[in-house]
This record gives C-alpha cells, structure tokens and sequence, in this order.
C-alpha cells in the first residue's frame, strides 16, 4: 500500500506508539507498509491528521492544524486506549500475514461510524474504493454498502439508506458472510422503525436476531435488543421498551461491550424520563456521561448532556446548562448529524418553554418541526411534540401557545400514517 505522510504525522506516529517503533527510527524496518498504513489511519480516529487522497489513489497523511505532536498529551492517549489497542493488534495480525488492510480498513470506517465521525468514515471508505482495496476480497463489498447504509441513516436520508443496505444483504449472501448479513437486516429494521413502519422494522430485527443467536453473537443479539427497545418506545410500549432494554443491557454487561452498553443506559434514561422517574433517570444519564468520558465517544458524551439538560428541565431545577445545548449543536454541525441536530432543536424548545422565551419557542419550534420533517423522521417528530405539550403543561404556558403548537405538530404529521395515533394520544392528554 502506497502513502505519503508529514513529517510531522510520523513524529506524531512516534510519540504515541513509542514502544511499538521505538526500533524503527523511520518506521518502516519492523512494520510492513501496510501495517504502517493503518497506523496513520489511527492518527485520523485521534483527531490529529486528515487524509486527502492523490492523483493515483494515493493517500496523503497531514497533521491538523493546532494538533501538533506536543499535544499529544497522557489524557488523550488514555481515553482511547481501548480502540489503540485495537488498532495495534491488527498491525500485528497483517504483520503476521492474517489479516487483510481491507479488513483493517473497514473496522476503522465502522469504529468511526461508532463514534459519530461521518466524514472520516467517508474518507475510508473513499481510500478503500479510490486504492481498490475493496476489490481484495469479495465479501468487502457487502460491508461497505452496510456502512454507507449506515452512514446515510445517519445523515438521514432514508432512501438512500435502505438502497445500500439492501444491497449490503443481497452481496453479502452472495459471499455467505451471515454476520454482515444479519447488521445490515438490523440496519433495515432501523430505518423503517424511524420510518414508522414497524411491522417491517420488526420482520427485520427478528431475521437478523436468529442469525446472530445462530452464531452465539452476543453483541449482535444485544445491539439488536437496543433497537427494539427505540421502536417500542417511539410505538408507546414502554413496557416491552425497558424489557427489551434490559436484554440489551445484560447481553452488553456480557461481552463487557461498554461502547454500546452506553447506548442501552442513555436508551434507559430516555425511559425513566417519560415515567416520570426523573432522579433514576439522572443517575442513569450520569453513567452514561461517565462511560462516554472513559471511552472518548463524542456523540454519547453530547447526547448525555443533553439528556440531563431535558432532565432538568421536566424536573423544573432552577439552573439550566445552556452551554450543554449550544456545544451539542457545535459538534452535531460539524459531524452532519441530521437526526441529532433535530433532537438539540428539541430540547432547545423546552428549554425556551422552561424559561418562558415565547418567540424563541415559536422559532425553535419551527426549526425542530423542519428537521424531523427533512429527514422524514416522523415518529421522531411525534415523540417530541409530545414530549414538548408535556413540558408546556408542566410550566403552565399560556393555553393559547400549546393549542398552537398543537396544530403545527398536527400539520406536521397530517400526511403520514403516525397521524391518527397522535391524534388519539393528544385528545386524552391535553384533556
């Protein structure tokens, strides 16, 4: 594998992985090229170089600015020693012969993808596709097609999502890869959840389900316990919600998978929160907050604090962190989350009801109902307009406002199939 990379990029290379090339003062006398390869691919998961691909499908590795190697500090390194140390025993295994930097590659595009850092999962896939890497074994294929499925659900575009997952199922029978297979029928179950579409969302979670418990894959049977428990909850289950959920958290408690026990404690707040339960809910939220600290993940770190800060707000505590909020949409910009910045609209909307902000709400509000709208996230819209009329009747706004609001959430959802439900659910409860 060809590359070119800063000077500065291989000092930074020197300073974290000191020990691994401490006898290799140009790095390449121990470490094979492709080996090599990966590990400047690290430098990209740190946040501390980027990579544009040349003329010729040549990666070229440079330090970010501001993120010279001096700053490499302790801190930083601890927190991500858990994916390092991933990252180094698969140096070690294409060192060995066994494994394939395709297969590197496509770990790092998904741990990115884990961490909520789209365009460098993006990035990958491009040296994948640009350096034709995909083409060393078949079976990649269907890998990346899952994770641009994945990616673009992210994004929020559904389309194009069930477009590259469906693709994902049909190659990777093709290969008999069954555990791709079975991700990319979770991934589908997702989309058409959000959709509103559970009865195809769930077809999918049960077909991927039996495959991961076929190959006794605990944390696939996990991630897909997580997800049923999201579905539930946008249907109004609760109960089978936080059944569900605690599967997912036993299974994760299992395997000891802390990225996505996260998930499964962030997913148990949002519970505890519509029950009304909200100390539990907090010091679940903190949990999560602590694991997302210990683990570097960005995106779970933001959605705790915004967790809290909704939190607080049901809870009518005088102090609100707005910065909470304000920092939550810095980042969510930066990484193009649709889905997550129509969520900081959300809370962003209570918070402005909490604070009796009436001509922000109006604004804010109109800016959630646009972003659950763009990305066709209609049960996300529904679940937060009623979690909205919740803190309005808690704050006692002016009867006039929550009517009005009422009626855009209601026009909002007019032409969907979510709109009779709605309909029902609101009747009893603003009654």
């Amino acid at each position: 594998m060809d590359y070119k990379a800063s000077d500065q990029v291989l000092e930074s290379l020197r300073e974290i992985f000191e020990e691994q090339v401490r006898a290799s003062p140009d790095l390449t006398e121990t470490i094979k090229p492709d080996a090599m390869f990966l590990l400047l691919e690290s430098l990209r998961f740190l946040g501390i170089a980027s990579v544009r691909v040349e003329k010729g499908g040549i990666p070229r590795y440079e330090v970010n600015k501001g993120s010279a190697p001096v700053i490499i500090d302790e801190q930083k390194k601890r927190k991500n020693s858990g994916k390092l140390a991933e990252i180094l025993t698969k140096v070690d295994l294409i060192n060995t012969g066994k494994l394939t930097l395709s297969d590197a590659e496509i770990f790092l595009a998904e741990t990115f993808l884990q961490e909520g850092k789209v365009d460098e999962a993006l990035d990958t896939l491009e040296i994948l596709e640009k350096t034709q890497l995909s083409n060393q074994v078949l079976a990649n294929i269907g890998k990346i097609s899952r994770i641009k499925g994945a990616i673009e659900f992210f994004k929020g575009d559904h389309e194009a999502s069930i477009k590259f997952l469906e693709d994902a199922v049909r190659q990777s029978e093709i290969t008999d890869d069954i555990e791709c297979v079975a991700s990319s029928l979770l991934g589908l179950g997702n989309v058409y959840g959000s959709m509103g579409n559970y009865e195809e969302a769930f077809q999918k979670y049960e077909r991927a389900f039996l495959l991961f418990k076929e190959r006794d894959n605990l944390q696939g049977m996990a991630r897909i316990k997580i997800n049923q428990s999201y579905t539930y909850s946008k249907m109004g289950q609760l109960l089978r919600s936080t059944e569900a959920n605690q599967e997912a958290i036993e299974l994760c408690e299992r395997v000891r998978d802390v990225p996505l026990l996260q998930a499964a404690y962030l997913n148990r707040s949002a519970l505890l929160l519509v029950l009304g339960r909200y100390k539990d809910a907090f010091e679940t939220t903190m949990s999560t907050y602590y694991l997302s600290l210990e683990t570097g993940n960005k995106r779970i770190y933001h959605l705790a604090r915004l967790s809290m800060l909704s939190i607080d707000i049901s809870g009518r505590k005088q102090k609100l962190e707005f910065q909470f909020l304000k920092e939550a949409i810095d980042y969510f910009t930066d990484i193009s989350s649709e889905i997550d910045l129509a969520y900081c609209q959300e809370i962003m909307t209570q918070y402005y009801i909490a604070n009796s902000m009436y001509q922000e709400i109006t604004f804010s509000l109109n800016a959630m109902l646009e972003m659950y709208s763009k990305i066709q996230d209609f049960v996300g819209l529904e679940a937060a307009g009623i979690q909205i009329l919740r803190i309005m009747i808690i704050y006692k706004t002016d009867s006039s406002l929550i009517k009005e609001t009422n009626k855009r959430i209601t026009k909002a959802l007019e032409n969907t199939r979510l709109i009779k439900e709605y309909k029902e659910y609101i009747k009893q409860f603003l009654h």
